[in-house]
């Protein structure tokens, strides 16, 4: 448990109701999948997204948006790229 709230993980009771544990980690891992954490904070007019070179546009039903709390770019829908996929973020950021 403690290794798990250090890096920022969670834990499951392996004695309780262990499909609700797989479920909940299935569900972890497909978010992962959608969210690309970004190395610094964007100027958030400046960010282009493409997927295997192909630009995606913002779009809350079928394209990507900007996460500001998890300092993220989260896909959405039809745009959430397949496994393999190149994802490429260019975007200018502000210097801290």
């Amino acid at each position: 448990m403690d290794a798990s709230n250090a890096t920022g993980g969670f834990y499951e009771d392996i004695a309780s109701d262990f499909s609700q544990s797989l479920l909940n980690i299935g569900t972890d891992i497909v978010e992962l999948m959608k969210s690309f954490k970004l190395n610094n904070l964007p100027v958030i007019s400046t960010i282009e997204v493409k997927v295997n070179g192909v630009k995606v546009e913002t779009d809350l039903i079928d394209g990507w948006i900007y996460d500001d709390t998890l300092v993220s770019v989260k896909f959405n829908g039809a745009a959430v790229p397949p496994f393999g996929a190149t994802i490429e973020i260019k975007y200018e950021y502000i210097v801290q």
